[in-house]
């Protein structure tokens, strides 16, 4: 993981860390989009921007990326970075979309269009965000349809159609998981035969910030039949304490985000199943186009797009394309 405040350019070639003391490079006079990330450590969040990447790389634009690193401090300084260097627009996956408010105003302000990347998640397909955002593109995490299939499979699967679910958040004030688990509250409601227990966070965001939380639960409730996880690496940390509990095979784990160790997990049988929600193909070119017309005042950049998902498990996990699994 880069220091707080290092910057990362990306580019057709690849990933190169550049010092935060250094000015942002320009692809060339007229187009530079800074990306706000909140850490260098998510595949997910990586293979989003190399998409964006990608396809900005074709309209003449550099894609360069701050890192926060958790910090919602970092990335307030981070914005207020590329407002200085006079960034061409700015892509950003708030930490904490009312407390960057003030700042991404200050951008829009400054005329620097703001596309956000899971920021205002209540707003529904095809509508504009509210400001500061010019345009933004929403994960599954704000999909009811993904939401409802996670219900369905567990229906499908747990012995009766029963039991009760412990579900894995993270920690952050995150808009978009906000709104899967706020969703996930509302669909449990049309299956009643499934009851969600408790929401543990994954402070960490990583497999072993899910371990003691998914270890807490499975103490708490005994008879707990399935975890429902907000990304992979919480529902590998859930596999583990799962394991460690003398119960696997015996507590149905759901993942989302679907990335390469999430396919051996799923292969392995250590997590149930996982969607994936293209992040290269689908947000990152889809980030990449709402930029680039945000950068040449199109209006239609003033809206919502909200992304795919597909289920996978251990019986169709091995028709992955060799392509879907260079972008996980």
């Amino acid at each position: 993981m880069l220091a707080a405040g290092a910057l990362m350019l990306i580019s057709s070639a690849g990933w190169a860390s550049i010092s935060a003391a250094s000015s942002l490079p320009k692809a060339n006079a007229n187009c530079t989009v800074g990306f706000s990330d909140p850490t260098a450590g998510n595949t997910y969040l990586a293979n989003s921007e190399a998409g964006a990447s990608a396809y900005l790389a074709k309209q003449g634009c550099k894609l360069v990326t701050l890192q926060a690193d958790y910090s919602t401090t970092t990335e307030i300084s981070n914005i207020q970075t590329f407002i200085t260097e006079k960034v061409s627009a700015i892509v950003i996956w708030p930490l904490d979309s009312q407390t960057d408010t003030t700042v991404l105003t200050q951008a829009a302000s400054a005329g620097i269009p703001v596309i956000g990347y899971d920021a205002v998640a209540t707003t529904p397909s095809g509508t504009a965000p509210s400001a500061p955002f010019t345009g933004q593109y929403l994960d599954a995490h704000a999909n009811k349809s993904f939401i409802e299939q996670r219900f369905q499979y567990l229906k499908a699967h747990l012995p009766g159609g029963k039991g009760q679910v412990a579900y894995i958040g993270y920690g952050q004030p995150v808009a978009a998981l906000n709104q899967d688990y706020a969703l996930t509250m509302q669909v449990a409601k049309q299956f009643p035969t499934i009851k969600v227990v408790e929401r543990v966070n994954n402070a960490t965001d990583d497999i072993a910030g899910a371990v003691a939380p998914a270890a807490a639960a499975l103490a708490r409730y005994p008879k707990l039949a399935a975890f429902i996880c907000y990304n992979d690496p919480s529902a590998i940390g859930a596999a583990s304490a799962v394991k460690a509990a003398g119960r696997k095979g015996k507590v149905i784990i759901l993942g989302s985000e679907l990335d390469i160790p999430g396919v051996a997990a799923i292969k392995s049988g250590e997590i149930s199943a996982s969607w994936d929600f293209s992040a290269y193909s689908a947000a990152g070119t889809d980030l990449g186009t709402l930029t680039w017309e945000a950068i040449n005042n199109e209006a239609s950049a003033k809206t919502t797009i909200i992304g795919p998902f597909a289920q996978y498990n251990k019986k169709n996990i091995g028709k992955l394309t060799a392509t879907e699994k260079s972008h996980l």
